[in-house]
């Protein structure tokens, strides 16, 4: 397999392995705090941020497939 690949599968893994199952959690806790009437708490934020980060990184290894499919190096 050719970088571009693995850089691909080491993305959709990383969105089904990690940022799924923590999305499925920010959700649960947003809903629960909009059942109350409240505003998310402060772990909620902490993992909105976390989510963010990795999204940042995941768009940067995107970016890595997009220059090597241009120049055709790999």
């Amino acid at each position: 397999m050719e970088i571009k690949q693995y850089i691909f599968l080491l993305i959709l893994l990383t969105f089904f392995l990690i940022i799924g199952p923590r999305m499925g959690r920010i959700g649960k806790q947003v809903k629960a705090a909009h059942d109350k009437g409240t505003s998310v708490d402060n772990a909620t934020r902490v993992l909105i941020r976390r989510v963010v980060i990795i999204f940042d990184i995941m768009h940067v290894g995107v970016l890595i497939n997009i220059i090597l499919a241009v120049t055709k190096q790999f």
